[in-house]
């Protein structure tokens, strides 16, 4: 809006209409890719008892409490719930290397829902923007595979065009704010609560259990913790402390941010404490869609020693972009024959991927029948480099490399031209 403001209608739509043309990747051909699509895979409903995947992106979620300068003895540990799931046996946990760094949060849940990576793209607009028809990602797979599936977002249909991407993406219902939510006696922090966004998947879970025999996929986009955090949630009490000087307004960023992190901790034990109560066999998935955008940018992250920096090491430039994520079950979908291991699937030890593969690795983990063409490719390439982040990598024994082998190049073009033919060809051939 401001560069319209600033610069003119003109300037504006032509900019807008130039940054929206994304140039086929060299050397790409459909028909190259038309070809590998064409792999028989015929996915079918089966009769076996399949788990139900609650997928959860947390707004601006992450483990920045877990730092050397902030202890949390008297207060509430914000991540209490968090640091205990992953401790149990069978938990899978680890980081994401997500898209952006502050912001863009449909970009993330792109990457996983589809296996494609807004990275590879080659556009500054938000990779739901190309999104125009039928996409065969993980929730149009899932259904396929007789799963129900359904979203959940307790922000405004049209933001990042979701009330038309949702449906693209193989959504058959979705919850939004205009219609199941009401910010003015759920509202907190400007933004609807974790609790009410708690309380409608848990409940849709409920009835979907109580209503039907088909597993159930969700998959919900929270918002309450969305900055900006100056006095974001009122007047709050301090609720850490440190060994550094920090001064009254850097204390409160904190503050109001540990508040929200806190809050979206309390309902993912809830959930758990749901899932662990009910024989239905269900997975939890979990994380972060980016770091939170302070308003006095890295200063947080220099002064508290955090190893990022955006012109640092390879390391410490990668974890601009780190999220959490776990993947945890209850045991009734453990005592599930098809459920693997993250050893069986060749995540690796320290659970550090790029997001386009958190979903693929997830249908692995529990749908062993389950592999489409560009899944199969995908978990392939995780095998062998977990984190691709176009000009950084991390390879399969943990070593940070800025290039990779001929062949390993060669398969990433080719799932980069995937990506292009899915968004522009697919449709057109």
């Amino acid at each position: 809006m401001n560069q319209y403001n600033t610069r003119g209608m003109i300037y504006s739509f032509l900019h807008q209409f130039n940054i929206m043309q994304v140039k086929a990747p060299e050397g790409y051909t459909a028909a190259d890719i038309r070809t590998l699509e064409d792999t028989d895979w015929t996915p079918s409903v089966s009769t076996e008892k399949r788990p139900h995947i609650i997928m959860i992106m947390g707004e601006a979620f992450s483990d920045l409490s877990e730092n050397e300068h902030l202890d949390f003895t008297g207060y509430r540990d914000p991540m209490k719930n968090w640091k205990e799931i992953c401790a149990e046996e069978g938990t899978i946990s680890g980081h994401i290397v997500v898209p952006n760094f502050g912001g863009g949060t449909s970009n993330t849940e792109y990457d996983v829902l589809t296996g494609c990576a807004t990275r590879y793209l080659g556009s500054s607009l938000p990779s739901y923007s190309f999104i125009h028809s039928d996409f065969d990602g993980m929730p149009r797979q899932l259904q396929k595979l007789g799963y129900e599936t359904l979203s959940i977002h307790p922000g405004y249909a049209w933001f990042y065009n979701r009330q038309n991407v949702y449906p693209d993406l193989g959504f058959a219902s979705s919850y939004f704010l205009e219609d199941s939510f009401d910010l003015a006696t759920q509202g907190y922090g400007g933004y609807v609560n974790e609790t009410a966004t708690m309380d409608k998947i848990i409940e849709t879970l409920d009835t979907h259990i109580k209503e039907t025999d088909t597993p159930l996929f969700s998959f919900t986009v929270t918002i309450q913790n969305h900055g900006p955090y100056e006095k974001k949630y009122g007047t709050l009490e301090q609720n850490f402390s440190s060994d550094i000087d920090l001064n009254e307004t850097q204390t409160d960023l904190l503050t109001q941010y540990f508040q929200g992190i806190g809050d979206a901790d309390e309902q993912i034990g809830r959930l758990k404490e749901y899932a662990e109560g009910s024989d239905e066999p269900i997975v939890l998935v979990y994380f972060g869609d980016h770091l939170p955008g302070f308003s006095n940018g890295m200063e947080f992250f220099d002064l508290l020693d955090y190893p990022i920096d955006a012109n640092g090491s390879p390391e410490e430039q990668l974890a601009v972009y780190e999220t959490p994520y776990l993947i945890w079950q209850n045991e009734s979908a453990k005592a599930l024959e098809n459920t693997k291991t993250a050893a069986e699937i060749g995540l690796p030890e320290d659970g550090l991927i790029s997001s386009q593969f958190l979903g693929s690795a997830v249908l692995e983990l529990f749908l062993s029948d389950y592999e489409s063409p560009l899944q199969h490719e995908n978990n392939q390439l995780r095998r062998e480099l977990p984190v691709c982040a176009k000009n950084i990598y991390v390879d399969a024994n943990g070593i940070y490399k800025t290039e990779i082998s001929e062949e390993q190049q060669k398969t990433l073009q080719r799932l980069i031209n995937w990506q292009y033919y899915k968004l522009f060809d697919e449709k057109n051939p």
